[in-house]
């Protein structure tokens, strides 16, 4: 497939992440190292795209499952192929609970839980109906409206931001981050790791490239989502916020006939942001586990039990500040595993080409 898909997904994965745990994690740590936190996870985050895209080019035809047992063998890669799937798995139950949390709170607040669960599972099932090439023509369609809407977003927040609040909240940032910091700021950075699956439809990828992509729209997006709603609620208030952006955009007026709030313009951005991260994580480890489990029942089965088991948990996690804290330790533990492990295939594959020169 043509390098734009490729570059579509890594934006759709930026963007994403915009509105819940990163964010809130950063937020959390405002005045603790959220700022040097982003610039220091945009040089790791580049290192491991040089050492992951390194991986992926040099097993082109392979997904993270066949590379694993190809440099690990087939106990040892499958170990490691289990746990890719697991933090896959979590990360799109969260991203899934995050969806159901943005429609609940701020466009069907008297609909239950549960029947928002329902209806929002058929999303990933219908997904089973793609291939990767027409997966990643859907997300390159919807990556269009999602771009043209974080541009609606950030134009109407800039009229109602106060720059001494970022300046303050800036200024009191300069410190080493914590571990959780760091962490949260990465995934804005993260986008290479659903190379996992799509490897094979790309051919051979330049680094240097996903660099400046990460440059140029990641590290504006990470400052954009922590200091526009710094700018616009104040940082105090900010860190009483849970779901910061949907926040700042209700607090934006605006003047457009009946309509006085610009988060009535920006549901749909903010509607489409979770739900394109819960389908996109959702086909990732639908896909691998179906690599996985070589049995098309028993892996089909596999799947309608974890839909059910989302039905469950979503209804049983009902508190927003529980479910914002479970997901950011999520997503936290997910990358670094992600880090782990593609350090190590880098290094086999390095140890792999000495031995075979």
């Amino acid at each position: 497939m043509k390098y734009r898909y490729y570059y579509l997904l890594l934006f759709t994965t930026i963007l994403s992440h915009f509105i819940l745990y990163a964010p809130y994690e950063l937020n959390r740590n405002l005045f603790d190292g959220s700022f040097v936190a982003i610039f220091l996870a945009l040089i790791i985050s580049c290192i491991n795209a040089y050492t992951t895209i390194y991986v992926y080019n040099t097993y082109k035809s392979s997904n993270i499952l066949d590379i694993n047992k190809i440099l690990m063998g087939k106990y040892l890669g499958g170990f490691f192929s289990f746990f890719t799937i697991l933090f896959t798995v979590l990360v799109s139950f969260f991203m899934f609970r995050g969806l159901i949390e943005i429609v609940m709170k701020f466009m069907l607040p008297s609909t239950p839980a549960w029947f928002l669960a329902i209806t929002f599972l058929f999303l990933p099932y219908i997904n089973l109906l793609n291939d990767n090439r027409s997966f990643l023509n859907f997300i390159a369609f919807i990556s269009l409206f999602i771009i043209i809407w974080s541009i609606l977003y950030v134009l109407l927040s800039i009229k109602g931001i106060h720059l001494y609040y970022i300046k303050t909240a800036v200024i009191h940032s300069i410190k080493l981050p914590n571990f959780e910091t760091l962490a949260a700021a990465g995934f804005f950075f993260s986008g290479i790791s659903h190379l996992s699956v799509f490897n094979p439809e790309f051919k051979k990828i330049n680094w240097k490239k996903t660099c400046l992509v990460y440059i140029f729209i990641g590290l504006p997006v990470a400052l954009f989502a922590l200091y526009i709603p710094v700018g616009v609620l104040g940082p105090y208030m900010l860190q009483k916020s849970q779901l910061t952006a949907v926040t700042t955009a209700d607090s934006i007026s605006v003047d457009l006939f009946f309509i006085e709030r610009a988060l009535y313009i920006l549901l749909p951005l903010f509607f489409l942001l979770s739900a394109s991260d819960f389908i996109l994580f959702g086909y990732v480890s639908w896909t691998l586990m179906k690599s996985y489990i070589k049995n098309k029942k028993i892996s089909f089965l596999a799947v309608n039990i974890l839909g059910a088991a989302y039905i469950i948990v979503s209804y049983l996690l009902r508190d927003t500040e529980t479910m914002l804290r479970l997901g950011s330790s999520c997503i936290i533990w997910a990358l670094l595993y992600h880090l782990f492990l593609t350090t190590l295939l880098f290094i086999l594959t390095k140890l792999k080409e000495g031995k075979n020169a």
